[in-house]
C-alpha cells in the first residue's frame, strides 16, 4: 500500500454511481439496473496545467472545470443507469448541450438570488440603522440557514438520499484507503463517512470568507454591494481552495476548527451506504489507481 498512498485521489457521487479522480485519470463507476457494475475510465485533460500551479487560481480554474465535469459524469450516469425513461433520454439529446448550459446558468442565477440577494436584503430591511458588522452577522447567519435548509429538505427525497449514500460510500472508501487498509467491503464499513476535503467543507469555508470579505464593502447602495461582492466570488474561491488544500495537509488544532462546521453539515449530505453502495466505490477507486499504476 506505500505506493498507492503517494496517489492522490478525490470522488463525487453521481446517480447510482460514484465519479473517482487522480491526477491523470477519471473513472465513473455505476450500478445498472442487472446488478453489474459499469467502470468507465477518462484521461483527464492537462490544458490547464500552468494554471493548477498558480496560487488563487488554482482554486477558480479547477472549480470551473470540476462543475463542468461533474455535469457532465451526472448526466452519463443517469443514461447509463437508465435513470431517464427513454422519452427523456431521447429529448436530452436532441436538447443537447444547450439545454446542460441554460439549466448550469438557472442554477447559478438561483444560488445568488437564495444565497446572496436575499439574505443581504432581508439583513437591510430587518436591522435599519443598526451597526455594520449586525448587519453581517445577521447576512451571514442566514445564509447559513438556507443553506442548512435546503440541504436539509432534499436530503429527504428518495433520489437524492441515494446520492448522499453513494457520498458516503465515496468517503469511507478513500478513507479506507488512505489510512492503508485493505479495500474490501468489511473494511471500508468500519472508515468514517466525514472527509476532511469534502466539497460540503468547501461550501461552508467560502461562506465564512465571504463574510470576511464583505467587511469593508459599503451598506448605502445594496445594488453596488451585490456587485461588488458577485466581483469578489473568484477571489473568495481561491483563498477557499487554498485553505482547503492546508487543511489536507495540516491536521492541526486552528484547521480541525476551521474545517469542524463543515465536519458537522456532513452528517446531512452523507448517509450510511449499504454493501452494494460500497462496491461500486471500491471498484471506482481501484479502476483509477490501477490506472495510475500502469494497470489496465
Amino acid at each position: 500500500m506505500g505506493l498507492l498512498k503517494t496517489i492522490k485521489v478525490g470522488g463525487q457521487a453521481v446517480i447510482n454511481g460514484i465519479v473517482m479522480r487522480s491526477q491523470r485519470f477519471t473513472t465513473l463507476a455505476c450500478r445498472l439496473k442487472n446488478g453489474q457494475i459499469d467502470v468507465e475510465r477518462f484521461s483527464n485533460k492537462n490544458s490547464n496545467r500552468v494554471f493548477l500551479k498558480m496560487p488563487l487560481i488554482r482554486g477558480v480554474v479547477n472549480f470551473i472545470q470540476m462543475f463542468a465535469d461533474g455535469l457532465k459524469y451526472i448526466t452519463l450516469s443517469a443514461t447509463k443507469t437508465e435513470f431517464y425513461t427513454e422519452e427523456e433520454q431521447n429529448s436530452l439529446k436532441k436538447e443537447g448541450k444547450f439545454a446542460a448550459a441554460l439549466g448550469a446558468c438557472l442554477g447559478v442565477i438561483l444560488t445568488i438570488i437564495f444565497f446572496v440577494w436575499l439574505p443581504q436584503t432581508l439583513s437591510v430591511f430587518c436591522l435599519v440603522g443598526q451597526k455594520k458588522w449586525f448587519k453581517l452577522l445577521l447576512e451571514t447567519l442566514l445564509k447559513l440557514v438556507v443553506l442548512i435548509a435546503y440541504m436539509f429538505f432534499i436530503s429527504k427525497t428518495k433520489d437524492i438520499k441515494e446520492v448522499f449514500m453513494y457520498h458516503g460510500a465515496e468517503h469511507k472508501t478513500i478513507n479506507c484507503y488512505e489510512s492503508g487498509k485493505e479495500l474490501t467491503v468489511t473494511e471500508v464499513k468500519t472508515a468514517s463517512r466525514f472527509h476532511l476535503r469534502c466539497g460540503t467543507n468547501f461550501i461552508f469555508i467560502t461562506l465564512l470568507i465571504s463574510m470576511l470579505m464583505a467587511i469593508p464593502l459599503n451598506w448605502s447602495n445594496s445594488v453596488r454591494r451585490l456587485i461588488l461582492k458577485m466581483c469578489l466570488i473568484p477571489l473568495v474561491v481561491g483563498i477557499s481552495y487554498e485553505i482547503i488544500r492546508l487543511a489536507g495537509k495540516n491536521n492541526n488544532l486552528i484547521f480541525r476548527f476551521l474545517m469542524a462546521p463543515g465536519m458537522w453539515l456532513q452528517r446531512i449530505t452523507t448517509c450510511e451506504p449499504n454493501d452494494s453502495q460500497i462496491e461500486v466505490a471500491i471498484a471506482a477507486l481501484q479502476d483509477v489507481l490501477n490506472a495510475e499504476r500502469g494497470r489496465r
